[in-house]
C-alpha cells in the first residue's frame, strides 16, 4: 500500500440493523440483523442452510429467525461471526487481514464482552478495538 494506511471497517451491531462501512465512506450499508435457519431439511439443501438479513426475512415462513443482538448488545457470537464474514466478503468485498476493524458498543451496555469475542476477531485476522477501548485510550 505504499505508505497509505488501510481504511478501517466500522461495524455497528444494533438490535434491528447492523451498520457496516469503511471509515472513509460517507454512509454505511444497512443489514437487517436477522439470521434464518431452515425449518425442514430437504435432500437438495444443506442441513446447515441459513440466510442473513433481508433474504431471511423474505423467506421467514420457511426459516426460523434469530437475532444476534438484544437491546443493542451482541448476545449470540456465532451469529455475529456470520455477519462479520458477510460484511467483509459480500458487502464491502475487502480482505479482513488488510483492514483494521472498529466494532462499536452501546454506551449503555451493562455487559462485559464475552471472552469469545476477542477470539472471534483474532480468528478473523483483525486488529480490532472496541469503542470503549478507543475512548479509554484517547481520554
Amino acid at each position: 500500500m505504499g505508505g497509505e494506511s488501510a481504511s478501517a471497517v466500522v461495524l455497528d451491531f444494533g438490535s434491528d440493523t447492523i451498520k457496516v462501512g469503511m471509515a472513509d465512506q460517507e454512509r454505511p450499508t444497512f443489514i437487517k440483523a436477522v439470521v434464518g435457519y431452515q425449518r425442514h431439511c430437504h435432500s437438495f439443501t444443506s442441513p446447515n442452510a441459513r440466510l442473513l438479513g433481508e433474504e431471511a426475512l423474505k423467506r421467514g415462513g420457511l426459516y426460523t429467525l434469530h437475532r444476534p443482538c438484544d437491546d443493542g448488545e451482541i448476545t449470540n457470537f456465532d451469529h455475529a461471526e456470520m455477519f462479520f464474514h458477510h460484511s467483509f466478503y459480500d458487502v464491502l468485498r475487502v480482505a479482513p487481514e488488510e483492514h483494521p476493524a472498529i466494532v462499536t458498543d452501546a454506551p449503555t451496555s451493562r455487559t462485559v464482552w464475552s471472552p469469545s469475542f476477542p477470539l472471534l476477531i483474532f480468528n478473523f485476522n483483525q486488529q480490532t478495538v472496541s469503542e470503549r477501548e478507543a475512548d479509554a485510550n484517547y481520554v
